[in-house]
């Protein structure tokens, strides 16, 4: 017995032909689409010049930013921020030892601040990792001032049917 696998565009809803097929991946997002190759190729010509940021306040706190190019150089727009760069310090994370690293995601077992999410102040908040028995049973018992809280905070609300309501037994 034969299976035969038919991707579809998630973009334009044609068949995609195996050799024709493309996957777009939204690395932020952790997300891929498949499309066929002439649709990523237009995205592919696109050229938009962007540049990661992270700022080390004197605080403590850390905030990677992504932004345009331009925007950088409208923000400093006496300084030549190519010049800039050129004499800048370079920093190879490589050569920085293991236990200094900055690591780009914050494990919660290395965290002192780890967020209880079974809490009436965090429960039903988007995290990653599994939904706890206790942050399941206080959404369930509290879903109406849960959603509300979210709501106020620009957050999803859970939404009876949705991915998020059955993580929580909705």
């Amino acid at each position: 017995m034969a299976k035969r696998v038919v991707f579809v565009s998630d973009l334009s809803g044609e068949e995609i032909p195996d050799d024709q097929h493309a996957r777009i991946v939204f690395e932020s997002e952790g997300r891929v689409i498949d499309v066929l190759a002439s649709e990523a190729a237009q995205l592919a010509s696109q050229r938009l010049d962007l540049v990661t940021l992270t700022i080390h306040l004197p605080d403590a706190t850390r905030r990677t930013i992504v932004m345009e190019a331009s925007t950088l150089e409208k923000q400093w727009p006496d300084i030549d921020v190519e010049t800039l760069l050129s004499g800048a310090e370079r920093f190879d994370q490589r050569s920085v030892p293991p236990s200094r690293r900055v690591s780009p995601v914050i494990s919660s077992r290395t965290s002192p601040d780890k967020i209880d999410y079974s809490s009436a102040e965090h429960a039903g908040s988007p995290h990653r990792g599994r939904v706890s028995p206790d942050e399941a049973a206080y959404v369930q018992a509290n879903l109406p001032a849960v959603n509300e809280r979210l709501a106020a905070a620009g957050l999803r609300t859970i939404e009876p049917g949705t991915e998020s309501a059955i993580r929580y037994g909705l």
